[in-house]
């Protein structure tokens, strides 16, 4: 599917079982229309951020701002890298924050894209994955054998699929280096 908005200046090629939200999120939440989201299998998103940026930062600024706003927020940064869209090279971050809901034993991974052109910035957040906490490995804990083992026995099944679901965050880039500015 490609989305072309020419509003918002880009396009984008995403892959078969992909969509926008449905009718009853766009009409009745408070969807966005200005900051588009694509849904895809296996409970993948992309959510955009678009806002004007002056100047626009290099590389390494904008490394030093996300990793700043990771701080501020309390996630633990995984790592910084960078992603050529269009010929030329933008920040990424890939980081983790506390599960809201499930008593602070999972984690979400997230990856961040920062594409500038033209003094508009387009971030784009990746929804990796969902990872028990202990497995995460970037928040250490005291050792405490019977937590460990009853996070191990409750979510194994996620140590199992740690496999596919790091091969996520390169379905995510090959989605992103699709990205075309048209404004």
């Amino acid at each position: 599917m490609l989305y072309r908005n020419r509003k918002l200046g880009f396009e984008i090629a995403l892959p078969a079982g992909w969509s926008e939200p449905g009718l009853f999120r766009r009409l009745f939440a408070s969807y966005d229309s200005s900051n588009p989201e694509f849904f895809g299998p296996g409970g993948k998103s992309l959510k955009f951020a678009i806002s004007p940026i002056q100047p626009e930062p290099s590389t390494t600024a904008m490394h030093a701002t996300l990793q700043d706003i990771a701080a501020e927020h309390g996630h633990d940064v995984i790592k910084l890298e960078t992603i050529t869209v269009s010929g030329r090279e933008h920040a990424t971050i890939v980081y983790d924050c506390l599960h809201p809901s499930l008593d602070q034993l999972l984690v979400l991974r997230f990856k961040n894209y920062h594409l500038v052109f033209q003094g508009v910035e387009y971030a784009i957040t990746a929804r990796v994955a969902v990872l028990p906490r202990g497995i995460s490995l970037t928040r250490p804990q005291a050792p405490d054998y019977k937590r460990g083992k009853m996070q191990r026995q409750k979510y194994g099944e996620y140590a199992k699929k740690l496999p596919q679901i790091f091969a996520y965050e390169e379905d995510y880039d090959e989605i992103v280096r699709t990205f075309h500015h048209t404004g």
